[in-house]
């Protein structure tokens, strides 16, 4: 049986924040691409913390709440750090061990480097199940969105 690892299953490109944006930008780059998890990266995007959908919320709760004595924040003030990461060829049981271990909800991916190369997410195994049970193929089929449009 094949074994599959967490290139065949993340999301790429991952969609990043870094960790001098305002709560607002985050906010904004959560709706507009449709993400409930951002890796914050620094200039080498090298993954120095997390943000997600819930940490954010909280937070601006509580600067609204605050009256403003609290504006200001950074996304750096309230990432998740140190983050798990897990590498591009790890067998994709051993991501699910640590979702289900961490209660956590996505897994930045990252290269031999320890630059970021995508997302694993929750939502992506529920997908890989949905495909196994209709009797598709694990491995969803790749869009290379770098090709341009003949």
């Amino acid at each position: 049986m094949m074994t599959l690892r967490v290139k065949d299953l993340m999301n790429t490109p991952p969609i990043l924040i870094e960790s001098h944006c305002s709560l607002a930008d985050a906010a904004a780059t959560m709706e507009s691409s449709r993400v409930r998890h951002l890796p914050v990266v620094d200039e080498r995007d090298r993954t120095i913390g997390i943000v997600s959908r819930s940490d954010l919320l909280v937070a601006l709760d509580l600067e609204r709440a605050a009256r403003g004595t609290r504006a200001g924040l950074r996304v750096v003030d309230i990432m998740r750090h140190p983050v798990h990461t897990i590498g591009l060829d790890t067998p994709v049981h051993k991501a699910a061990e640590i979702l289900l271990a961490e209660k956590i909800g996505s897994l930045p991916v990252i290269d031999a480097d320890e630059r970021i190369a995508g997302m694993l997410t929750a939502a992506d195994f529920v997908e890989l199940a949905r495909r196994l049970l209709v009797g598709l193929s694990p491995i969803p089929p790749r869009v290379d969105l770098e090709q341009p449009a003949e």
